[in-house]
């Protein structure tokens, strides 16, 4: 199943014409275009963070997300610093909360990648983008873009899905400046063949990819760790999606969770505030 998100109806138009999208009622408040067969579904978020975490976590209230599914995010991007092109984005910083994210990078891509900064509104100059940036952590050989829901995205999504599940496209549509929604709809029409064609590869190899066998050595680990932390089905699925995730990406699960295995944990409240922190240690690593 792939999952597709845009903010801006004018940013997904090309997408929902290219691939016969028709308007589906998937989830209240929220619009979602599907395909006739149902294996795609694009739904929009609007602009902002709060609007995007709400759109892609109605949207898994009523849809359980799979191993094999693919979250791809596409939409616009002010551009700061680098060269007008769609990129994929490899690194986020929410500018309301200071705090970081990393989706996944272990398919290669035709696109360059760059930073993205999410903003709390929007920048109307380049000026005040870049004044906005500046407190980043940012290497300046990074091509760095700015926008509105990124973060939010790919925070929302990755309750329900592997960070190897999740993509965020951002096509450069202006430096800051205000354009109209047909001038959104030009450029995303520019930039949606591109997109389209990774998009493809992406759930190409996401069809072909097996969950890493753990050994019987990290199998009772894994087993331990869940009955420590008290978890509920929520949890265990959230748990197996990390260490697949971290055996993939050749990231050393075990030393954090034996660290923890030390600690006592006496309800499911703390063990979910455990699981918190063993997410952001595995994503961060």
């Amino acid at each position: 199943m792939l999952y597709l998100f845009s903010a801006l109806y004018q940013e997904a138009a090309p997408l929902i014409d290219t691939l016969k999208l028709k308007k589906t009622d998937t989830a209240r408040g929220i619009d979602s275009f599907a395909s006739e067969d149902g294996s795609v579904l694009l739904t929009l978020t609007g602009t902002g963070n709060y609007n995007a975490i709400a759109a892609v976590s109605a949207l898994f209230a009523v849809r359980e997300a799979k191993r094999d599914d693919q979250v791809i995010f596409y939409g616009s991007a002010a551009l700061v610093r680098g060269s007008a092109f769609l990129y994929r984005v490899r690194e986020i910083h929410d500018s309301a909360t200071g705090r970081r994210a990393f989706p996944d990078l272990l398919l290669t891509l035709p696109l360059p990648d760059a930073a993205a900064i999410t903003l709390p509104r929007v920048m109307r100059t380049r000026t005040m983008v870049r004044t906005f940036a500046a407190h980043e952590e940012i290497g300046e050989s990074v091509p760095l873009l700015a926008d509105m829901e990124s973060y939010g995205v790919y925070e929302a999504a990755a309750r329900h899905v592997g960070p190897d599940q999740i993509t965020i496209l951002r096509f450069t549509s202006d430096a800051g400046e205000k354009i109209s929604g047909r001038q959104m709809q030009s450029v995303s029409e520019q930039y949606a063949p591109g997109a389209l064609e990774v998009i493809r590869e992406i759930c190409s190899v996401g069809e072909d990819q097996k969950e890493v066998k753990l050994s019987d050595e990290d199998e009772a680990l894994l087993s331990r760790f869940s009955g420590w932390i008290h978890a509920s089905v929520s949890m265990n699925t959230e748990l197996s999606r990390l260490v697949n995730y971290a055996n993939l990406s050749a990231i050393s699960w075990q030393p954090i969770a034996e660290e923890y295995l030390a600690l006592p944990c006496r309800s499911r409240v703390q063990g979910k505030k455990i699981l918190e922190e063993f997410r952001e240690r595995i994503l961060h690593a």
